[in-house]
């Protein structure tokens, strides 16, 4: 299916929008909820707080670098029906959760009304990624096969936004603690498997 989407797309190396820049962070709302970037809290890794909501108003701040407080204070303004999670709920029921290697990507897909978020956290002192979040089950955070090393920089700086910080991102070299997409993968099976 890639290759077929490929060969029948159109590549546009110049193009240029002029107005939005390429931070995934938008991306992360933007699936979810169905509004366009303009609608969004931000549209770029640094935007100004013009309402001051988080604080001071106009006062700038890094986006990649909110807290989920600050996230959820920013999203209230959004009604709920626009958020995934919360029309998963109010058709079929039941729990959803958001999971992902990448702090805000899970805690944005789930914005404030999944019923849990689970991410990794990186302890930069004993290299070690732990499952965290909001509401994590205890079936995953106390399960050693979702903690992984951390501590490889695979050649990268560790202080890059998206350094390959051992098994974060990247599976690693330990078969029982594979960690980026497959552990997205397997932390998603294993809420399946105990969740319906």
């Amino acid at each position: 299916n890639c290759k077929r989407l490929r060969a029948s797309s159109r590549n546009y190396p110049d193009a240029y929008v002029g107005h939005l820049s390429s931070q995934t962070v938008v991306a992360h709302m933007v699936i979810p909820t169905g509004l366009p970037p303009g609608a969004l809290p931000w549209v770029d890794d640094v935007f100004v707080d013009r309402d001051g909501v988080l604080g001071r108003a106009d006062t700038p701040y890094k986006t990649a670098e909110l807290t989920r407080e600050q996230h959820r204070l920013l999203l209230q303004k959004i009604p709920r029906e626009q958020f995934l999670p919360a029309r998963i709920q109010d058709t079929l029921g039941g729990k959803v959760f958001a999971v992902g290697e990448k702090d805000y990507a899970a805690e944005l897909v789930g914005g404030p009304y999944a019923s849990a978020t689970v991410r990794l956290k990186a302890d930069k002192v004993t290299g070690r990624c732990t499952p965290d979040g909001s509401n994590v089950p205890d079936y995953i955070a106390t399960n050693p096969r979702f903690a992984l090393d951390c501590k490889e920089p695979y050649g990268t700086d560790f202080d890059t936004i998206y350094s390959l910080d051992g098994s974060h991102y990247v599976p690693g070299k330990d078969p029982a603690h594979l960690g980026g997409d497959t552990w997205t993968a397997d932390v998603a099976l294993e809420i399946m498997s105990r969740e319906t």
